[in-house]
């Protein structure tokens, strides 16, 4: 629903103010909202930039089967229960070790898994399920406008999957 929306708002916005082929950029989930402007409105985009977008969100264990079945149980069975089980200082941590893989500064992360951490869990949590749920991968080839992706590439920090098993290691169970 948030992404379906988030893509409908872009395509009503370049249609209403008149805004001839633009460049869409987005930064992490907003790169992946990106990648579905350009499949449902291709002739409204000129070209995609994804900064740190995924076409999936990737899942804790590489090499689990990530097809949608199995995704929606992940959500359904595993993480969202575990989710509503976690106190304040849990939640607070999570978004203090994802901060962390953000930012070197202990400082910076505090304040900012302070300000993750104020968000509305419901709000929070229905937009990390439906993340996790949205896959453009076998649509990509479909994609008929240019697409630069930019994601960083090296040991430290660590690959997006390990971000996640460090942040939500409890909640996933594993």
């Amino acid at each position: 629903v948030l992404t379906t929306n988030s893509v409908a708002a872009i395509a009503r916005l370049i249609e209403e103010k008149k805004i001839d082929h633009p460049v869409v950029v987005g930064h992490g989930y907003g790169g992946h909202i990106a990648m579905r402007v350009a499949l449902d409105h291709p002739k409204l985009v000129r070209s995609i930039v994804s900064v740190d977008g995924l076409p999936v969100q990737p899942l804790s264990d590489p090499n689990q089967d990530d097809s949608l079945g199995e995704r929606r149980l992940i959500v359904s069975e595993s993480l969202a229960p575990k989710m509503k089980l976690l106190t304040d200082q849990e939640w607070h941590d999570r978004h203090f070790a994802a901060a962390l893989s953000i930012v070197t500064d202990q400082h910076r992360a505090n304040e900012l898994a302070a300000m993750l951490a104020s968000q509305d869990r419901g709000v929070y949590s229905f937009f990390l399920f439906e993340s996790i749920l949205s896959d453009v991968r076998p649509q990509l080839k479909s994609i008929r406008v240019p697409m630069f992706c930019i994601a960083p590439i090296s040991p430290a920090p660590p690959p997006p999957p390990q971000v996640i098993i460090g942040s939500w290691t409890h909640v996933l169970g594993a």
